[in-house]
This record gives C-alpha cells, sequence and structure tokens, in this order.
C-alpha cells in the first residue's frame, strides 16, 4: 500500500514533498505516538477510542498536545477528499515529540508536530489467515511498562521486522504469533489474538506487555472473555483463532502451525463478524461532529 497523502500540522502534500524537521525527537530519539484507523465514507470505527489511547501514550512519553478532536478529524476527512469510491482510507495519526535539540528531553515536550498519513484499501472483508509462531523474536515489556502500567503505541518496529525476516524464510505467506520470553501466546505482529474453546473466549493479559487494542477492548466489552496466558499448544488445540486491529478489524485463522482452524466458517467468528458489520454500520462516528 503505497503513501498517497501527507498532512503535516494540516497543511497537506504528497509524500515526495512533505517535510518535517530533521531534529525532531521523534526521529532522533523515537519520541512519538500514533494511532491507524480506517475511514468509511467520512466514518470511523471507534474513533474516539483510538484518540482517549493516543492521548494516554502521549502523557507517558511527556508530550503535550491541545487533544482537540474536532480539528485533528476535520484534517483527516480534508486529507480523505477524493478517495476512490471503491475503496477505504487508511490512516495513520502520528504525533512526534518535536525540539531541535542533542538528547532526550527532560522536561516535558511542548511542541510537537502532528503527521497524518494517508492511503487506499478494498473494503473491510475478512481474510483467512495462516500464521506460525514465531523463533526469533518475543514480545517482551518494554523498559517503562513499569511506570506506564501499559504499552506505547510508538513507531518502534525493529521486532516486526524481526519477525518479518524470519517469515520470509518459511517462503509462504504467513502471519507471524509473538511469544513472551517464558513462551505464552502474546499477539500477533501488528494485532491482538484470540482463541476459542468449548465455547469460551480467550485471550492473553494486558500485563503481559501486549497492546492495549480498540478492537480487543470492543469485543472484550461486548463478550464473556477470559484473560488467560496460554501455552503454544494450547493455541493450536483451539477451536477457532482469530485476529482483532484497529484497521483490520477482525481476521479468523485457518491455519496455525501447520494445523487446520475453521477461519471464517468458525461459528464464533461468525457470530462476532455480524455483530461488528452491524456495529460499522450503526455505531461509526463522522470526522466532523454537528
Amino acid at each position: 500500500m503505497k503513501i498517497e497523502k501527507i498532512s503535516i500540522n494540516g497543511k497537506i502534500s504528497v509524500p515526495e514533498t512533505a517535510l518535517i524537521p530533521a531534529a525532531d525527537h521523534g526521529l532522533m530519539y523515537g519520541v512519538n505516538a500514533f494511532e491507524s484507523l480506517r475511514v468509511h465514507q467520512n466514518g470511523a470505527f471507534l474513533l474516539d477510542e483510538h484518540f482517549d489511547r493516543l492521548a494516554r501514550s502521549l502523557e507517558g512519553l511527556g508530550v503535550d498536545w491541545d487533544d482537540d478532536r474536532k480539528k485533528y478529524y476535520s484534517w483527516i476527512k480534508e486529507l480523505c477528499a477524493g478517495m476512490p469510491q471503491d475503496k477505504d482510507a487508511f490512516i495513520r495519526f502520528v504525533v512526534t515529540a518535536g525540539s531541535n535539540d542533542f538528547w532526550v528531553a527532560e522536561e516535558r515536550y511542548a511542541e510537537p508536530e502532528v503527521i497524518i498519513y494517508r492511503g487506499s484499501i478494498p473494503f473491510y472483508s475478512p481474510v483467512n489467515k495462516r500464521a506460525i509462531t514465531l523463533k526469533t523474536v518475543n514480545r517482551v515489556k518494554p523498559e517503562y511498562f513499569a511506570r506506564t502500567g501499559f504499552r506505547i503505541k510508538s513507531m518502534d518496529y525493529i521486532s516486526s521486522r524481526t519477525a518479518k525476516l524470519e517469515l520470509k524464510q518459511a517462503g509462504e505467506s504467513l502471519e507471524g504469533i509473538l511469544l513472551t520470553p517464558d513462551g505464552f501466546v502474546a499477539e500477533g505482529l501488528t494485532s491482538n489474538i484470540f482463541w476459542v474453546k468449548s465455547g469460551q473466549l480467550f485471550t492473553p493479559a494486558l500485563d503481559s506487555g501486549i497492546l492495549a487494542g480498540t478492537v480487543r477492548a470492543y469485543i472484550m466489552s461486548d463478550n464473556e472473555v477470559k484473560e488467560k496466558m496460554a501455552k503454544v499448544e494450547e493455541l493450536e488445540d483451539a477451536d477457532e483463532i482469530f485476529f482483532t486491529s484497529g484497521s483490520g478489524y477482525l481476521n479468523p485463522l485457518s491455519e496455525i502451525n501447520g494445523k487446520p482452524k475453521p477461519g471464517a466458517d468458525g461459528a464464533k467468528f461468525q457470530e462476532l463478524y455480524r455483530k461488528l458489520l452491524q456495529d460499522i454500520d450503526t455505531k461509526s462516528q463522522p470526522l466532523i461532529q454537528a
């Protein structure tokens, strides 16, 4: 997926001419946070939930911003103007720390930059995924976890890059599932994971260091879900498995480590999928609110 347009502090340009200061600490030191979401027909599902998490991440980083959602939603809407009628917009909303000094600041960052990226993706439709549990990279708690109590959604994708190299060596089109250093199931590369056994929904606990996903929270708010740290063998023995993410919503697994699963034909998946479609249709928030 190509980046088609970029908005920097509300000014729209194409990727080739978009500029940010080279001394921005989001670039120099990784002091940044972001959200990825899907825009469909001028609306976005769980829009406020994405921005709630973004605000929490920025507070954890010590970055001050105005959290003027009406303004930011209007910037996203402007960026989505002219979208093809048969596509959704994929939006990555990034806030960087700003600054032009050497070394990470001890004081709070007061002049952040807001960068919004836009691409085009097909309308949402569930895709059967094949996955393996990864061997070369684990999901570990970040060093700051003891202070914040949650994982910040930042643009640190080194683990994902390492995992992609392992997946490429497997020679197939596969998704990766990260394990904790103790061998417990954690999450996908850019997704949370759920599984079903004898009608019961399970998902790993947040205190393992996984991301507190917006769609994860949505699923848990409307279903009886037990948080559980499970070994790979338990995941392989599950009746159904699926991934959740902010832009991919809900996608089933048809295979895990070579073991077949029902994928989109699973009874629980079908139940959740039908409810999700209904809620996307009725509860998506317009980008400009009255």
